[in-house]
């Protein structure tokens, strides 16, 4: 009896800590979804009201959109993270970087910056999805809010892999709220057995380093 009161004392507490997290996931994904769906909201009403096509009214409403699709899927990684809901495959990390750069490239000419793809090649058992998104929000933010030319670099140190962007500026201060995307990063790295480096010497660099794969604390699921 004193057994079967104390698995039920602990399912009771995972069922709390599961529920403190869903309200948690909840209340995070009203704020931050309520702004960008907000501004969408009234772009469109514009549109409809004018008399003619207004292209630049349009372009605004592309970038909205595209904002609440990078939230979305961001939103939908820290739940599948938080829920352990990994498909675990070995990743070639300059392939994923090749893809990065690829996608990001606009966006650096757009901006006038220089995006730099540096390779190695390294492997890591990890989730390609989550993976990808994380690398996405490493990306975008050093383009938008870093300085300079932006690196992504994959490579080997000691027999582990890692994968990181690098850019030329100080870096966030140690005060600023921490954001999405980086809390996103942050969940993947834990969920893959990953260790996150941040670096503010010589730019800002974020590095993500594997484990070798019999080191690794979440298992790999061939068949996923």
């Amino acid at each position: 009896m004193a057994r079967l009161a104390q698995a039920f004392a602990k399912l009771l507490r995972t069922l709390k800590a599961e529920r403190e997290r869903e309200q948690a996931f909840l209340a995070l994904a009203s704020h931050e979804l309520r702004t960008p769906i907000a501004a969408f909201r009234v772009g469109l009403e514009r549109l409809l009201k004018a008399p003619h096509l207004e292209r630049d009214a349009l372009a605004k409403l592309k970038v909205q959109a595209e904002r609440l699709e990078a939230l979305a899927e961001n939103l939908l990684a820290l739940s599948r993270t938080q829920s352990q809901d990994l498909r675990l495959v070995e990743v070639d990390l300059p392939e994923l970087a090749g893809l990065a750069f690829d996608r990001f490239q606009p966006l650096a000419v757009a901006r006038g910056r220089e995006l730099i793809l540096e390779t190695q090649p390294a492997k890591a058992v990890a989730d390609p999805r989550l993976l990808e998104r994380a690398l996405n929000n490493l990306v975008h933010n050093a383009l938008l809010h870093g300085q300079g030319t932006v690196y992504v670099r994959t490579g080997t140190t000691d027999g582990q892999a890692y994968l990181e962007v690098q850019d030329e500026g100080p870096g966030p201060s140690p005060r600023a709220r921490e954001g999405l995307g980086l809390r996103v990063v942050r969940q993947v790295a834990e969920a893959l057995g990953a260790n996150l480096h941040l670096a503010q010497e010589g730019g800002f660099r974020i590095r993500l380093l594997f484990r070798p794969p019999s080191a690794s604390s979440p298992s790999m699921d061939l068949g996923a």
